[in-house]
C-alpha cells in the first residue's frame, strides 16, 4: 500500500484534534502509525528524487559527452592546454577571464550550432 500525503495529513490532523482524549495506549498506537506512514512518504519521495535523477542523467549523459567531445576537439585544434569552466555548481570559479580567450563560441559552432552575437557593452555612467 503506497502513502497518500493527503490521508497522512488528515490522520494528523484527527490525532491533533483527539489525542488529549486518547488513552495512552491508543496514542503511542497511533503515533507509531503516523511515525511510519511519514517514514513512508519520505522513502517515497526520496524513491521519486532517484528516479528524477537517474531519468535527467540518462538524457543529458550524451549531451554533456557531446559537448565534452567538441571541447575536446577545439582544444586540440586550438593547441590549448586547459579550458576551465566559468560556473561549477552555479558558482563562478574564474575571478577574471579575457573575453579573448573565451572559446564558448568554437564549442558552439564546433557542435553546429551558431552563437548568439555578443550585445553591445552598455556604458557606465
Amino acid at each position: 500500500m503506497k502513502p497518500k500525503p493527503k490521508s497522512f495529513r488528515r490522520k494528523v490532523a484527527a490525532y491533533q484534534k483527539e489525542s488529549a482524549s486518547m488513552l495512552d495506549a491508543v496514542r503511542a498506537n497511533t503515533e507509531r502509525e503516523l511515525q511510519q506512514m511519514q517514514a513512508n512518504l519520505e522513502k517515497l519521495q526520496q524513491d521519486a528524487q532517484t528516479t528524477i535523477q537517474n531519468k535527467q542523467n540518462q538524457l543529458m549523459g550524451p549531451v554533456y559527452d557531446m559537448v565534452g567531445k567538441a571541447i575536446e576537439e577545439v582544444a586540440k585544434e586550438n593547441g590549448f592546454a586547459l579550458i576551465l569552466n566559468q560556473q561549477i555548481g552555479g558558482l563562478d570559479v574564474i575571478l577574471y577571464g579575457d573575453e579573448k580567450v573565451d572559446v564558448s563560441d568554437l564549442v558552439l559552432k564546433k557542435m553546429g550550432v551558431t552563437p548568439k552575437p555578443a550585445e553591445a557593452a552598455v556604458p557606465k555612467n
